[in-house]
């Protein structure tokens, strides 16, 4: 691959920390514009010492909004990423699949979730929740959390928070 673009998110992102969905967009741009072009793209996390899930969707979750997951997995290529980043960003792109699977159902859920206006949301049961819940029911899998957001949901929650119990 001599040909291939290299982009190191340090260099893009200006810091360790890619944790901003905007700093994400600017990386994904650059991504979009070499698989656009059928050119390989090597991405380096070099120097990375933070990611969050908003950072990875923007830069590469939603290549899978534009591109064939056959297309991604041939052009894009990453390196310098430790392993349990690696599990982090799988984890990421298999949620933003299951999105782009169906996304007229998860904007409904959206809708649902936080009807017209965002000022009629009670409680803090989000849009993220809803995903979270749905893929636990979906996959027969027991949530691990503190957080009481979940209390309503009629998924198994494994907890220390006495308000969950």
């Amino acid at each position: 691959m001599s040909d291939d673009i290299r982009i190191s998110m340090f260099e893009v992102v200006g810091s360790p920390f890619c944790v901003a969905s905007d700093d994400g967009e600017k990386v994904h741009k650059h991504l979009d514009a070499a698989l656009r072009s059928n050119q390989e793209v090597v991405l380096s996390f070099h120097n990375v010492t933070a990611l969050t899930t908003p950072f990875l969707t923007a830069a590469i979750g939603e290549l899978y909004g534009t591109f064939s997951e056959e297309k991604i997995r041939s052009l894009l290529k990453v390196e310098d990423i430790a392993p349990d980043d690696l599990a982090f960003l799988e984890s990421v792109v298999r949620d933003v699949k299951l999105y782009f699977k169906d996304p007229q159902r998860f904007n409904q859920i959206f809708q649902e979730v936080l009807g017209d206006n965002d000022d009629e949301v009670s409680g803090n049961f989000d849009f993220n929740d809803q995903v979270i819940t749905e893929i636990c029911k979906n996959n027969g899998f027991t949530l691990i959390t503190n957080d009481s957001d979940f209390k309503t949901q009629e998924i198994p929650i494994l907890t220390a928070n006495s308000n969950l119990l």
